[in-house]
């Protein structure tokens, strides 16, 4: 099954630049706005983090070679890492891959929890093992992100119809007024 969410809207980027120069109180607002707006499936989305860890591993310490701290599970930490993001940045293109491209989005940052969320390919026997048993216990991937925005998906779009229409509407207001 693949997940496919696209929506082409041309220009909003450059209208959240234009209201971050010319009304930083508006895009401000924007931007509470539409965390308003995914405030549910964010919830949902937080409330199918195992406070304990998914895997017998993951309870284990674990440090990578650049000494970052993978494991143990922290089931408290994880959740907070899931917030809205609004972004106006420019797209920017490094060999072939472009990046920047999302405008409006919710993000986990949270190393152990992309890696619960996402795992889906591996290169190794241990690698598979771990595969397997998140999709055994949770289901493919995404396993926590996209089915919270799916229940909640219908109302988020009817909701962001509404915003992006404001937005590209004051953006022209203040393009005009410059």
């Amino acid at each position: 099954m693949t997940a496919n969410a696209e929506w082409n809207i041309v220009g909003i980027k450059d209208d959240l630049r234009i209201l971050q120069d010319l009304d930083k109180a508006l895009r401000r607002q924007i931007t509470k706005d539409f965390a308003t707006i995914v405030e549910a499936p964010v919830r949902e989305a937080q409330s199918q983090v195992p406070a304990s860890a998914p895997l017998s591993g993951m309870a284990r310490k674990w440090t990578t070679k650049s000494g970052y701290e993978m494991f143990p599970w922290k089931g408290s930490v994880a959740p907070k890492g899931i917030k809205p993001f609004t972004s106006g940045k420019k797209p920017k293109e490094f060999q072939g891959i472009t990046r920047n491209l999302a405008v409006f989005g919710i993000r986990w940052k949270n190393a152990r929890a992309v890696l619960l969320d996402m795992s889906r390919d591996s290169k190794t026997p241990q690698g598979d093992t771990m595969v397997n048993a998140l999709n055994s216990r949770y289901g493919r991937a995404s396993r926590i992100m996209w089915p919270a925005y799916e229940k909640h998906r219908d109302d988020v779009l009817r909701e962001m119809e509404t915003l992006v229409a404001g937005v590209t509407k004051a953006a022209d207001k203040a393009s005009r007024g410059k």
